[in-house]
């Protein structure tokens, strides 16, 4: 991105307060490499309607446009005009959407999960996009934590009952702490974590300059670690970045009570907690148990090359 356009867009997320996390430039320079993500303006009568922060990563041979490390959602990002009537409202998606598409850097593979605000993806449609919808679970309203905790499945208010007995929670900067217990996670399922420790720290630097995580661990009295929890936030959300549990102390219910601190951290900063819900089934059973709201979210592809194309058909 040129140092012009950086500067555009540094000025855009300053004045808008309320841009998700995933949007902010910090984040992204973190997430993506100072110079390799570029935006997407789109203006009327020279005032920044909406943004599309655009980060490309090569897989294989192919460029793609796609989310940034630990970035679950991104896409675009538009400030409506006051008191807007509804049909204007999707007249104008359908505008700047349909630019947008045009403009896009030159790439053989796009495959972005969008953040909440796209709920019309008719131009991608109209562009010979696919979509397929995905899911996480929020819980909408933490002005009331009695309500919340109420709200919550009988047996996930049993284990941080037990917890509680068992464990002590610690908002902690002990970071590769994190990192190792976080790692157990992928290590139970033979598969090998998607990040490296440096990767995180890159991350974690940038969300401490900005005021924006906790690390929460659970600990026993011999200071062994039952399982830790990474939290970002915004101005209105609070996201359930990662979790890790440590197996050899899966039965404390760590986990369950390392959720509620969290929770209950997040009702004295923002308004909304988001799981970061997941497609395999086990693990949306247990964020489901807290009793947030399913949001849908969608996922929009297109594979640009007719030898992609044909291995997709096969997939």
């Amino acid at each position: 991105m040129e140092a012009a356009d950086k500067n555009k867009y540094i000025d855009f997320c300053d004045k808008n307060k309320d841009l998700p996390i995933f949007f902010k430039y910090w984040w992204l320079d973190a997430t993506c490499g100072k110079d390799n993500w570029d935006v997407i303006f789109v203006k009327k009568k020279e005032k920044i309607i909406a943004v599309f922060p655009v980060f490309i990563k090569n897989i294989g041979i192919y460029k793609s446009i796609t989310n940034p490390l630990l970035t679950p959602r991104l896409g675009v990002w538009i400030n409506y005009p006051d008191n807007q009537k509804y049909t204007s409202k999707i007249g104008l998606e359908n505008e700047i959407f349909s630019e947008i598409i045009t403009r896009l850097p030159k790439h053989k593979i796009f495959t972005l999960n969008f953040y909440y605000n796209l709920n019309n993806w008719l131009p991608f449609y109209w562009n010979n996009f696919k979509q397929t919808t995905k899911y996480s679970y929020i819980i909408d309203d933490l002005s009331d934590l009695e309500k919340v905790f109420a709200n919550f499945k009988s047996n996930i208010r049993n284990k941080i009952r037990k917890a509680e007995k068992l464990v002590n929670i610690e908002f902690s900067d002990d970071l590769q702490a994190f990192y190792n217990v976080n790692k157990l996670t992928y290590d139970r399922q033979n598969k090998k974590i998607p990040y490296t420790f440096e990767q995180i720290k890159k991350i974690d630097d940038a969300c401490v300059k900005n005021n924006s995580r906790k690390i929460l661990l659970a600990k026993d009295s011999d200071n062994n670690i039952h399982a830790g929890l990474y939290l970002i936030f915004d101005n209105n959300y609070s996201y359930q970045l990662m979790l890790g549990i440590n197996q050899n102390y899966a039965s404390s219910g760590a986990a369950s009570l390392l959720i509620w601190e969290a929770v209950k951290f997040s009702s004295t900063i923002t308004k909304h907690y988001d799981f970061e819900g997941s497609i395999v089934k086990n693990i949306e059973t247990f964020f489901r148990s807290f009793g947030g709201k399913q949001v849908p979210y969608y996922k929009i592809m297109k594979y640009n090359s007719l030898i992609l194309k044909l291995a997709k058909s096969f997939m």
